[in-house]
């Protein structure tokens, strides 16, 4: 048929754009995909080494001694001092 000798000629008449478009392409995609296997790996690892090593979530500073009754209201809040 005629589009498939039209289509061939167009092919190896632009085979050099053609395939630049392709690595262009390709090559977004082999960012994407290495982007969110990266994050993914990232966050894992972060959220493995915080379970560890019992990361603090926060520090504060008491101007004043905490009470027994402070000390237990915190507790109550499942904050470990």
């Amino acid at each position: 048929m005629v589009i498939f000798k039209r289509a061939g000629r167009m092919l190896r008449r632009n085979f050099f754009k053609y395939l630049c478009v392709m690595l262009i392409v390709i090559l977004g995609m082999a960012v994407v995909i290495g982007y969110g296997n990266t994050s993914f790996s990232a966050r894992e690892t972060v959220d493995r080494y915080w379970e560890e090593t019992n990361v603090e979530d926060g520090e504060f500073t008491a101007y004043v001694k905490l009470t027994d009754k402070d000390e237990s209201d915190i507790s109550d809040m499942n904050i470990s001092l």
